[in-house]
């Protein structure tokens, strides 16, 4: 994952952060499209999941019920991403608006009967730098303890506006730290700059902060998810 500078001169807002990801092939021979890096295995979920096959890697998840995710944060290598779990969100209401729609989306949603019912979203975490140094390249070499941890919640689903409330803890729960993130989609949209813009739908926690929650690193962390439906959705 490359980090990219924005296009405007706002060093003045040092707590902006961009991040930019490869473009590489897809895997499969008969396919071969050109995906951003950061969308490939929701490309290989959605376009090349077989029906036996769904959902077996996913942790199924309902309206308001928790999910845990744990990891260890020297995992995370910069400025690498890491896919930290795969959520199935259970969605019977959507199901069955899409059957009431066209035809024309009755034939998408055959084509991707295998995620009949559920929403897919992937959990993501990458480790970068803040803003404010990189538009010195020299700031990659940087003390580790000067980057920050970046939650990222996506989804190839262009049906429901879901929102997960996360909280993210080690051996001592009294340091628990929570934050409402919203779910992005990735429509038919391949750029991440489209669903990665800087604003309120990722989390980012300071080097102090981590190393702090993970007894310096020592201990493993949880990420507690809880998964509800903004308002407005029909």
């Amino acid at each position: 994952m490359k980090v990219k500078s924005p296009l405007k001169d706002d060093d003045t807002i040092p707590n902006k952060l961009l991040i930019k990801c490869e473009v590489k092939n897809c895997l499969f021979e008969s396919c071969q499209r050109r995906i951003d890096s950061q969308l490939l295995l929701l490309h290989y979920l959605c376009d090349h999941e077989n029906k036996e096959a769904s959902f077996q890697r996913f942790l199924p998840v309902g309206k308001h019920e928790r999910a845990v995710l744990s990891f260890k944060p020297t995992s995370c290598k910069n400025p690498e991403n890491k896919v930290l779990g795969l959520l199935a969100y259970n969605a019977q209401q959507l199901l069955i608006s899409q059957r009431q729609c066209e035809p024309y989306n009755r034939f998408l949603l055959n084509q991707h009967s295998h995620l009949e019912g559920h929403i897919p979203v992937v959990v993501l975490i990458s480790q970068t730098y803040p803003k404010s140094a990189l538009r010195d390249r020299r700031s990659l070499d940087s003390p580790v303890a000067n980057s920050e941890f970046v939650f990222w919640l996506v989804t190839p689903s262009d049906g429901l506006q879901l929102n997960v409330t996360l909280s993210l803890y080690g051996r001592d729960v009294a340091l628990k730290t929570s934050c409402v993130l919203g779910v992005r989609k990735v429509d038919n949209n391949w750029d991440a700059d489209y669903y990665m813009a800087v604003d309120e739908s990722y989390w980012r926690l300071t080097y102090a902060e981590v190393e702090k929650l993970s007894n310096n690193f020592r201990d493993e962390l949880h990420l507690e998810l809880v998964v509800t439906e903004a308002e407005g959705n029909v």
